[in-house]
């Protein structure tokens, strides 16, 4: 039986930040604003090109041009930011370093499928934490939907590094481990499931780079709350809430990226065209390592355990992290 949480597919972000590469005036729908005169408020086209540049924005800000914040708000909002995710090769070795802190099981090919990439990224948004057992019971309810560990009649969880089938564990029971709490992030989920659930909610599973950046921001924090190794880590002694833990990722709009359950992406695993992907690490992880925001785990999609759930994305017409943004860097 394959171990998902050291040994198998797992890659982890860079110990060190970089800058994050930046593009402006590119062609890629890149608005171009109109210059505002004596405005009230004005930023200057420097200020607000240097702004474009921090977040990767396919804007174009004219320097020396005065410019009303609401234009610069609307560019900034609507522009697709092209950004930087996965690790370097120095980076990749730095992770391995940080592992041996905590494991010995820490070697430089467990992190090789982690893809130092820069993509382009149109507006999205993701739910503030992961589906909890209320949402999905309510999605269940509504639908009839039955899971595939139900229809199979088991699950999987960790007992130790040995994974072990449970008969008759499900999202009911959090895979023959307790009852679960409502407001506990749902676990015993298949990647269908998760993708099932999304459809319903009018919604979809975001991207491994929709998440990734989310995660880290444009700062490419190591960590979703922060490049710190220490400020969140920690072992749990009990299943927590979805909500529970800092605000965490780009413009602090989630809770929950990080140490509470590792959670189904839309991307395709390595070695099988059926494998997918999680991110975020869980609760049960003792090394940090596997809970930084660039770390990954691929399993079959049919695979459903005890510390793993899922949020939902969608595509929206402006970046939720604009004002924030507007406000902390003019």
């Amino acid at each position: 039986t394959l171990f998902p949480y050291t040994t198998l597919f797992r890659s982890l972000a860079a110990a060190a930040v970089i800058g994050v590469g930046v593009f402006v005036a590119t062609r890629e729908r890149a608005p171009t604003l109109s210059v505002t005169q004596s405005a009230t408020g004005a930023v200057s086209g420097e200020a607000a090109a240097g702004l474009a540049q921090f977040l990767g924005a396919t804007a174009a800000f004219e320097p020396g041009q005065d410019y009303s914040r609401d234009e610069v708000r609307s560019t900034i909002a609507t522009a697709a930011r092209r950004v930087q995710l996965g690790s370097t090769q120095g980076e990749i070795d730095s992770a391995v370093t940080l592992c041996l802190r905590y494991s010995t099981d820490c070697t430089r090919g467990a992190y090789a499928d982690e893809r130092y990439r820069q993509v382009l990224l149109q507006p999205f948004a993701m739910d503030a934490t992961a589906v909890t057992v209320d949402n999905f019971r309510s999605f269940v309810g509504a639908t009839q939907y039955q899971t595939e560990a139900e229809r199979a009649g088991n699950a999987y969880t960790a007992t130790g590094r040995t994974l072990r089938r449970v008969q008759g564990g499900s999202w009911r029971n959090a895979v023959g481990q307790e009852t679960p709490k409502g407001d506990a992030a749902v676990v015993g989920v298949t990647f269908r499931d998760a993708q099932e659930y999304c459809r319903w909610s009018g919604m979809r599973l975001p991207s491994e780079d929709e998440w990734e950046y989310a995660a880290r921001g444009p700062e490419r924090r190591l960590f979703p709350w922060a490049s710190d190794l220490v400020a969140n880590v920690g072992t749990a002694t009990s299943r927590p809430a979805a909500s529970d833990g800092p605000a965490e990722g780009i413009g602090g709009l989630y809770r929950g990226l990080s140490g509470n359950v590792w959670e189904w992406v839309d991307a395709q695993g390595q070695g099988d065209p059926d494998r997918r992907v999680l991110k975020g690490g869980s609760w049960l992880e003792h090394d940090p390592a596997d809970r930084r925001a660039a770390a990954r785990r691929s399993e079959q999609s049919t695979h459903a355990d005890s510390d793993s759930g899922f949020r939902c994305a969608r595509s929206v017409d402006s970046w939720p992290d604009t004002d924030f943004w507007m406000r902390s860097r003019l």
